[in-house]
């Protein structure tokens, strides 16, 4: 159990804020000698990884209750409930990436600024985020099926370093693919508004 939380609330918001910031300074190759710099980008990681932490942390506080309603076969408004609080949660695939690639932003307004940017990017750019949170279920449902198959062999210890290394592994790419689809969405942005 205490496995699965440093899992949770450290090594993915680690490689999740590593993996962001890298591929938005690989973005920006083309800019030349703009391109941050190897210490510069870790630097930006230690900065930042606090937030990505912090967010996550509420994400994963809020998801139980987006889904105890349906699981417990609860009545109508408890489900209505639910279903915003899923929605809102499906809002906030770009707030990791907004907390790690957003320059110089005070550290008190971090976290509710990446929620709100989180949400108004989302809602402008509805089916990326479709596609996106798709892939992420069936990520996620990948791995409860990997995680549930570890449990059931009778290796002790080696379940939780599988299903870590499972983790690990989708984390990356998926970061990098949201970080991918947020720099997209914010050069949109910024080619109507100009």
């Amino acid at each position: 159990m205490v496995a699965d939380a440093v899992a949770t609330l450290l090594v993915g918001p680690v490689i999740v804020a590593i993996t962001n910031v890298n591929v938005a300074a690989d973005s920006a190759l083309e800019n030349g000698p703009d391109e941050p710099n190897w210490p510069a980008r870790w630097e930006r990681v230690l900065e930042r990884l606090w937030a990505v932490i912090a967010i996550d942390s509420i994400i994963s506080l809020l998801w139980p209750i987006g889904a105890g309603g349906a699981a417990s076969g609860a009545g109508f408004g408890t489900l209505l409930l639910d279903a915003l609080v899923l929605a809102f949660l499906a809002t906030l695939f770009f707030a990791d990436v907004y907390a790690c690639v957003e320059p110089d932003r005070p550290a008190l307004t971090l976290v509710p600024l990446a929620f709100a940017r989180s949400t108004l990017l989302s809602w402008q750019n509805l089916p990326r985020v479709m596609v996106l949170l798709a892939a992420q279920l069936a990520l996620a449902l990948a791995v409860l099926e990997i995680d549930a198959v570890m449990k059931a062999s009778p290796a002790g210890p080696v379940n939780y370093w599988a299903s870590a290394a499972v983790f690990t592994l989708a984390a990356a790419p998926v970061a990098a693919w949201t970080t991918t689809i947020y720099l997209y969405c914010v050069a949109r942005e910024r080619e109507t508004m100009g």
